[in-house]
């Protein structure tokens, strides 16, 4: 059944591996709270249609929605976010599995028929996690991913090992805005699988992959 990830980091690869020992397919929702220490905010860099990923301008916050954000962020990009650091490589997701960022409160899908406008709020980062590292490795059959902004790891983005597969909705090799490149190393998905989903017809299941 569905698994809640209540906070970042170590939660998200204990639902990974308690999806793997599951008997049938599970689900990775997000629930993280607003006072979670990897909860950030652009502040605003006085730059127009821009914002800047470093550590003047990514701030911590509690705000509980957009509208609480402090008045200093940027309006760019005017949207919080949680960021997953991983230290070491995430197990891989050998059960079938539906990983769901969007689920994570004031995440929205994109609308537009050009352009992107989906508001991602988790993002897997991959800047800690070691050498040759991929973010995140499927080899359960008809998984899917979507709702993430997959960045900055050594090896890829996503690793789709199985046929079935879907990857839609997500940012891979960007920041969280969709317009700063955080690229992987690697590609941003490197497929051994079958039958893959990439994106789709619909404006809710475009990813941007970019970077890499």
């Amino acid at each position: 059944g569905p698994m809640d990830v209540s906070v970042p980091d170590p939660s998200f690869m204990e639902a990974i591996a308690a999806a793997n020992v599951g008997t049938s397919a599970a689900g990775i929702n997000f629930a993280i709270p607003a006072s979670d220490p990897r909860h950030f905010y652009y502040k605003n860099d006085g730059i127009p249609n821009h914002v800047t990923n470093d550590a003047t301008f990514v701030a911590t916050t509690t705000a509980v929605d957009d509208a609480s954000l402090p008045a200093d962020v940027d309006p760019d990009w005017p949207h919080s976010w949680w960021s997953i650091l991983p230290t070491s490589a995430l197990p891989t997701v050998t059960q079938t599995v539906v990983m769901d960022g969007y689920s994570q409160t004031g995440a929205t899908v994109n609308t537009l028929a050009v352009g992107d406008n989906a508001v991602l709020r988790i993002e897997l980062s991959g800047a800690s996690a070691g050498a040759s590292v991929t973010g995140l490795s499927l080899s359960g059959s008809l998984s899917s991913v979507r709702g993430f902004a997959i960045n900055r790891f050594t090896l890829d983005g996503i690793n789709p090992q199985s046929g079935g597969i879907s990857i839609t909705g997500n940012f891979i090799g960007t920041d969280v805005s969709g317009t700063l490149d955080l690229g992987n190393a690697g590609h941003g998905i490197s497929s051994s699988g079958t039958s893959l989903t990439i994106g789709g017809s619909s404006a809710r299941l475009a990813n941007i992959i970019s970077g890499n």
